[in-house]
Order: structure tokens, then sequence, then C-alpha cells
């Protein structure tokens, strides 16, 4: 049943999709389904639409929890930078007000409103920003945070990106466990994580995730 409640909209776009071929395009869909899956085995009720594409390029998926939104993009993300060739998208996040639907695309409110505005706005070099109605000098940083966030991301190797997507899963799994299931020493992925500059978005992740957002989101469109 559709609800209205404080959410968080991710929208995005392939980059350089006229370049890829059907059988990529097929591909990236199916590791940004299975990526969506992963999330929502984080915690009940996060992933409560999508990814749904439109526009052949273009989707959208929206989470019941808006805190979440920095570590879900910097995990799409890394599933696409994981891929052989390697893909990328940029991201616009929309937090606020919304009524969800089953379909995405049927839902109405704030956050799809901003989220889709702020892609279509988003300067060509920036591959991850947001809008919270917000208009707070600490808000006002957020975009300063998230593009520096968004060029990190996008210096990641193929497996750079995957340990960075088995690091950002909150179920905190150790280092040991993630070279073991990489057949890596834990060494190896200690230094893959400081190489690819984790433990700078990890400090970001943890800075979105400490604040209130039902305090910090505007109502309006």
């Amino acid at each position: 049943m559709a609800k209205t409640a404080i959410y968080a909209v991710l929208t995005g776009d392939l980059i350089q999709s006229t370049e890829m071929s059907p059988d990529l395009v097929g591909e990236v869909r199916r590791t940004m389904d299975d990526a969506a899956r992963a999330v929502s085995e984080w915690r009940e009720g996060l992933v409560v639409g999508g990814p749904e594409f439109f526009r052949g390029d273009a989707w959208q998926l929206a989470l019941g929890d808006p805190r979440m939104f920095l570590r879900v993009a910097l995990y799409l993300r890394a599933r696409l930078r994981a891929m052989k060739p390697q893909t990328d998208t940029r991201i616009a996040v929309g937090l606020g007000p919304a009524h969800v639907e089953r379909q995405v695309s049927l839902s109405t409110g704030a956050a799809f409103v901003r989220s889709g505005r702020k892609l279509d706005n988003m300067e060509p070099w920036r591959l991850l920003a947001a809008d919270t109605g917000d208009t707070s000098e600490t808000m006002g940083a957020l975009d300063a945070l998230l593009a520096v966030c968004g060029a990190v991301a996008a210096r990641w190797k193929p497996k750079q990106a995957l340990i960075a997507s088995l690091a950002l899963d909150p179920r905190e799994m150790t280092q040991v466990e993630m070279g073991r299931n990489l057949g890596m020493t834990q060494q190896g992925v200690s230094d893959a994580l400081v190489s690819s500059d984790y433990r700078v978005l990890a400090e970001a992740v943890a800075w979105v995730e400490g604040l209130d957002w039902t305090k910090r989101v505007g109502a309006a469109g």
C-alpha cells in the first residue's frame, strides 16, 4: 500500500551509455538489480522501490531510510565499477516526503522532484549530488562533500571496487572474511582499501548516517 513519509530517491544515468552494446546495457541492468537485492538484505524496508530503468540509460531507486543514501549510492557505483568492462553512473539524490507506489515511476512527492531535477542540473563533471530542500550552511556543504566522494569512487579499479562493495555492507564483514570471499589475504584487502581511499569515504558515510534527516529535510518540492 502506498504511504507518505521521508524518503531518499536516487536517480541516475549511465555514463557513456551510447558507447555500450545492448548486451552490456543488459548486463548493467542485471548488476543493478542484483545490487538492489543485496541492499534490501541490509535492513528490512530499506529498498522500497526499484531500480526501475527509463529512457534507456536512466534509472531510479527509492530508499525507506534517508540516512543510508550515501552508502547505497557508493555501493551501486562500486558494483558497476567492479564489472569488466567497468561501467559507472551519475547519481542525484533527492530527500523529502514522497508518496511511494509499488511501481516507482508512478510515485510522487518532493523527494522524486528533487532527485530528478538535481540530475538534470548536475554539471557534467559531477558524479554525485543531493537536494534536501534545506538551505542551511551545513547542508550547503553537503554538495561539496558528495562531489569529493563521487570523484574518489571514480578512480576505483575493478578489484578495489569489489572490495569497497564488501566494506560498504553495514553488517561489518571483517577484512579476513572479505579476503576469504575473494581469495585474498587480509593484508591484500587492507592495502586495497588504503589505495582506494575507502577510509575517506567511510568518514563521510558515518557523518551522513549520524544526522537526523527528518529534521533537516524541507517539506516543499
